[in-house]
């Protein structure tokens, strides 16, 4: 199976059946993606639980997973409209379920607007998160007060702002036509796609991912250059208490996952800049599949980062899903995510104070 996308995209001389190979490529690149895709909202929906559920969320009042509650649920969104409406169409198995679709209405315009929603609200959480970490570093102490007051506004403003880029769309009246050339299946389509020609989709979003991922790029490097300084202040006057290793060690884990988000942005960005300023026909289609794969690891890579990152976070998944309880060990107190936990001993925590 492989070899056959290997064939069909690289070595079109030596097939054999180009239309097999190429349907069996097509379907390949929609379906075998599902194998990391599907575990990967399994997680983002287990951290959703472990945010939310009443036994685990006084561990998880920080500002920081609060943000990135939302950015679960916000990629579970993405990748399901994007797999319906974008991936879908280069499938020839998918025509199906495409065809069983109305043709018209609210309906039809709906996940494909909100496949673009959510991909311009996934830029705007990614800077967010960075932005969360950059504040710990310029803020310090006045982290949290910035933070509790200016939380469920800066959420409103994510929430609201890709209507500026989406709004139009409402009004272009899509329809799911029949396949056109260069497409396997059916394809969303605009019937009045000038019906707000003062206002251009492709390069709204292009200034987007442009603006954040330079943003993300200098906040991510003043963190990490304010990091290595810390420690090199903490080795010369020999600072290691435990308190401030526990405190470092957490300030870098979650560095690490803002910086795993920035990975996907700037891989976006990358992409947009081609689509924008190169016409040929094939190194376009090749980035379009490229931006498959961009998606994913934009939806799927924070989820796993954060599990792999936060030992809070991965003993509390593990106790939901039976492998190891969440009271067996002991909690650490991570100051900067906004939770201060007391501990006398493994797995008994004698005092809790959310700020």
């Amino acid at each position: 199976m492989i070899h056959a996308i290997y064939v069909c995209f690289y070595n079109p001389a030596t097939i054999v059946d180009e239309r097999i190979l190429g349907v069996l490529a097509d379907n390949l690149i929609l379906f075998l993606p599902l194998i990391y895709i599907i575990p990967s909202h399994i997680l983002h929906l287990v951290i959703l639980y472990v945010l939310i559920a009443p036994k685990s969320r006084k561990h998880f009042t920080g500002s920081f997973y609060r943000i990135f509650g939302i950015q679960s649920a916000n990629n579970i969104l993405h990748s399901s409209f994007y797999f319906l409406c974008v991936r879908g169409r280069f499938s020839t198995v998918f025509k199906s379920v495409l065809a069983a679709l109305p043709t018209d209405g609210f309906f039809v315009a709906f996940p494909y607007v909100m496949a673009f929603y959510t991909s311009a609200a996934l830029i705007l959480l990614d800077f967010v998160l960075t932005f969360n970490r950059f504040s710990v570093i310029l803020l310090k102490a006045r982290y949290k007060t910035f933070w509790h007051r200016s939380f469920k506004y800066i959420v409103l403003f994510v929430l609201i702002s890709p209507n500026i880029l989406t709004w139009p769309m409402w009004f272009q009246d899509y329809i799911i036509a029949p396949p056109l050339k260069g497409y396997a299946t059916y394809v969303w389509q605009a019937r009045n796609p000038n019906v707000v020609s003062w206002i251009s989709l492709s390069v709204g979003f292009a200034v987007l991912i442009i603006v954040s991922a330079v943003l993300d790029f200098l906040m991510n490097l003043y963190v990490m250059v304010a990091l290595i300084k810390q420690q090199n202040k903490n080795q010369m006057f020999n600072q290691k208490t435990k308190s401030k290793q526990n405190e470092a060690t957490a300030d870098k884990k979650l560095f690490a996952v803002s910086i795993c988000a920035f990975v996907g942005q700037l891989a976006s960005f990358i992409t947009q800049v081609i689509l924008t300023l190169v016409s040929d026909k094939v190194v376009v289609n090749r980035m379009l599949y490229f931006q498959f794969f961009v998606v994913d690891y934009n939806t799927c890579v924070p989820a796993w980062s954060l599990f792999f990152m936060s030992n809070d976070i991965r003993r509390h998944i593990l106790g939901v899903v039976g492998v190891q309880s969440a009271s067996s060990t002991s909690v650490v107190a991570i100051a900067t995510t906004g939770t201060d936990k007391k501990v006398t001993a493994p797995g008994k925590v004698t005092s809790t104070r959310t700020r």
